[in-house]
């Protein structure tokens, strides 16, 4: 029997031959004993042959049982198969008409097996796969079932399912072909994954491709396998060929070498993908600078390192001029602001550290605003740079110049004690003794030096700035063209300052701040005709503070205004109070500063309150002192609007300021008041004499009212009378006082 021959066959043929077997030695053993011990007769071979045809019955139909059995197993194998598979089984007669569908055409076409049964196949097709499946029903011989083909199927919502199929025949009892089984997988999702794959790769690599950034690869050797055409022109080279084959270090310049070594170990061992930077020396012989990122992976099955690189050269260059125009002062050269701060902090980290001293110097000119405003702003600028090449020829080379705006600069001195931070103070100072020549001109400038020291006068950048600004201020105060450290007298002095600051504010708000009125008198009849309005301040804590303190800092602060408009608002009110009490009194004196009177409302706000008072104009009297004169244009227009308004003028300390004698005659003003200074010479020095006497001569012939200030002797008085000076105030006639006091007063002596 052939070695190729089935199991199944094996059985067939082993019970043929034992159903032979057995016939034949039924036969030839049954006839003998028929014959020999029945008698031979008919009957007996008759029964012979009928329990051998039952036999052979039973044989038979218990085979047949078995079989049936086993085909059954089978089928119920194959049914359950079909049944729980994701593949889809269909079975198409040669029409197209399909006369079976399995149960997984449901979840993956949309349609029920029993809907597709009995149907064309060709209902179920995308209309361009018609002709694709007619030519596959064409088909006759084992091609049929050889070649697997992509088919687009209609789910029942509309959508198309892409699947793989294969066709086997089905063939009848004659062996033709009765009907095609396709079996089905859905490939959709993985056809779509496939072509997004495509799609990416294909992007990737035109990508790379066309990156202006360099892309190259290298192999464990060393040498570079790869390099995109923005890589060929960024490393100096004319063509591919003259790159691949290289090793990648024949572009790194040596300063990089140790640095790109360490990093290529660090990526071969695992190391995080980091942004490097190198120095690159490019084939033509350029050098440029380079950002890096370097990492493993595959290339043509090969373990490789890949490394995008992008120039950055020109970027480093801008940020170096972004830098010099960020820490660089672009007129002198010196460093500015941003670089004092950049330097000091770690300066004064080392110097902390080592226990040692550091000075910073504000130097500051003096007069520059004049020159800048006398010659213009561009000669300001060359003497600017004049004056730092002077400080930088007589600094040491262990200082640091900076200059940080304007006309001030610092020096800061790392290797220094007190005894030298002096002396080199001294030596700055000295080196302005000499003029500067600039276009023909010869200027002397001076300086002003504030130091501080570190740490004893600071341990931050800030606190060294502020306590320098601070001995600056004090030397500026002082009269200039000299140094001064920052002290502890200094310190109280700014505090004290501070403290008087913040004071005003709230003084303001808490009604700290009084009036108190000094009486003016007619000298010809010695009566009260009007009185002056002098603030007082009463701080909670400090006690009594003359406003020669805290005026100048309400001025410097700008706070003045506030103060000036609430003077003048309680004054009017209390004097309008006391006219409808029925004293008779002429004016009501007001000192106004000259920061408040220069201000563009200020006369607005001297109609608002004489409107909320309800005083008549003509009763108050605004003093100004001399400083004002040094705008006389502008403040012509602020008095015009005053006297539009009836309100008077007075010219305060008159003789002391500006010599204002030349715009005398052009201020509309009504009075003239004699400074206390000259009142006080009166009888002790005949040149004071001759100059009172000689501004009473002058206010008279301009038709002016004269007041004395400070009258405290009657001989003062007397003096003051037989010059023809019309009123005086001082305390020869009374001291200023409350309202209420004075109130009691003037009802004995003024009506």
């Amino acid at each position: 029997m052939p070695k190729s021959m089935s199991t199944q066959t094996k059985r067939i043929w082993t019970l043929m031959i034992g159903y032979l077997c057995f016939s034949v030695i039924w036969i030839y053993s049954t006839d003998p004993i028929i014959r020999n011990y029945l008698g031979g007769t008919q009957e007996y071979f008759v029964m012979k042959r009928i329990i051998f045809n039952t036999l052979s019955a039973i044989f038979f139909l218990v085979y047949l049982i078995r079989k049936n059995r086993a085909s059954q197993k089978i089928e119920d194998r194959f049914r359950l198969f079909i049944q729980h598979s994701s593949d889809i089984v269909v079975v198409i007669y040669l029409n197209g008409i399909i006369d079976y569908a399995s149960p997984s055409v449901e979840p993956l076409l949309g349609y029920k097996p029993d809907e597709y049964k009995g149907e064309s196949i060709f209902q179920f097709l995308q209309v361009s796969e018609h002709d694709q499946m007619k030519n596959r029903f064409a088909l006759r011989d084992k091609k049929a079932s050889e070649e697997s083909f992509e088919v687009v199927f209609l789910h029942k919502n509309g959508n198309h399912v892409l699947l793989n199929s294969k066709c086997i025949p089905i063939l009848n009892d004659d062996g033709k072909l009765q009907q095609f089984a396709y079996i089905s997988q859905d490939i959709t999702e993985k056809t779509v994954a496939v072509q997004k794959q495509q799609e990416t790769e294909d992007r990737y690599q035109k990508l790379v491709e066309h990156s202006p950034e360099t892309t190259l690869i290298y192999n464990q050797k060393g040498e570079v396998v790869y390099m995109n055409q923005a890589g060929v022109e960024q490393v100096g080279a004319t063509s591919i060929d003259e790159v691949i084959g290289l090793n990648v270090m024949t572009f790194i310049a040596p300063e990089s070498v140790d640095q790109a070594k360490k990093r290529l170990s660090e990526i071969t061992q695992g190391g995080e993908t980091v942004l490097s930077e190198y120095f690159i020396n490019r084939l033509d012989g350029k050098k440029i600078i380079a950002e890096i990122l370097s990492f493993q992976t595959t290339y043509n099955n090969e373990s490789v390192i890949q490394v995008i690189l992008r120039d950055v050269t020109e970027r480093k260059k801008v940020a170096k001029q972004l830098e010099t125009i960020a820490y660089v002062d672009p007129l002198t050269g010196f460093g500015n602001r941003n670089a004092l701060y950049k330097d000091l902090d770690p300066s004064l980290i080392k110097h902390a550290e080592q226990n040692q001293l550091l000075a910073v110097y504000f130097i500051d000119l003096d007069r520059f605003k004049t020159i800048n405003d006398t010659f213009g702003h561009t000669f300001g600028d060359v003497v600017l740079q004049q004056v730092s090449e002077r400080l930088k020829e007589h600094v040491c080379d262990c200082c640091q110049l900076y200059r940080l705006g304007g006309d001030g600069y610092v020096v800061v001195h790392p290797q220094t004690d007190e005894q030298k931070a002096e002396a080199f103070a001294k030596k700055l100072s000295k080196a302005f003794e000499q003029p500067f020549t600039l276009n023909e001109r010869t200027l002397y400038l001076t300086i002003s030096i504030g130091i501080s020291v570190f740490p004893t006068d600071g341990e931050t950048i800030e606190e060294l700035i502020q306590q320098a600004d601070t001995a600056l201020y004090t030397v500026k105060a002082n009269g200039k063209n000299h140094y001064s450290f920052y002290s502890n007298e200094i310190k109280t002095a700014n505090d004290r300052k501070m403290e008087l600051e913040m004071g005003i504010r709230n003084g303001l708000t808490n009604n700290e701040f009084s009036l108190h009125y000094q009486p003016q008198i007619d000298l010809t009849t010695q009566k009260m005709v009007g009185v002056e309005a002098l603030i007082r301040w009463t701080h909670p804590t400090i006690g009594f503070v003359s406003p020669m303190e805290f005026i100048p800092i309400a001025e410097e602060t700008g706070l003045i205004t506030l103060i000036g408009e609430w003077v003048l608002k309680t004054a009017c009110r209390q004097f309008k109070d006391w006219l409808d009490a029925g004293i008779g009194l002429t004016s009501i004196a007001v000192n106004v500063s000259g920061v408040q009177f220069k201000e563009k409302d200020f006369a607005n706000t001297v109609q608002q309150v004489l409107h909320e008072t309800n005083l008549a104009p003509h009763y108050l009297d605004l003093e100004i002192t001399e400083s004002v004169t040094q705008d006389p244009d502008e403040i012509i227009r602020i008095m015009n609007e005053l006297k539009t308004l009836g309100v008077r003028l007075s010219m305060d300390d008159f003789g002391t300021g500006y010599s204002s004698f030349s715009y005398l005659r052009q201020f509309p003003i009504d009075k003239l008041k004699i400074d206390k200074s000259f009142v006080d010479e009166i009888e002790k020095d005949n040149n004071a004499e001759a100059i009172v006497a000689a501004i009473i001569e002058l206010g008279n012939q301009l038709r002016y009212d004269i007041v004395a200030e400070g009258v405290e002797t009657k001989e003062q008085g007397q003096f003051l009378q037989s010059k023809n000076c019309q009123y005086a105030q001082g305390y020869y006639f009374s001291r200023p006082l409350p309202a209420d006091e004075l109130f009691s007063v003037m009802k004995k002596d003024v009506g």
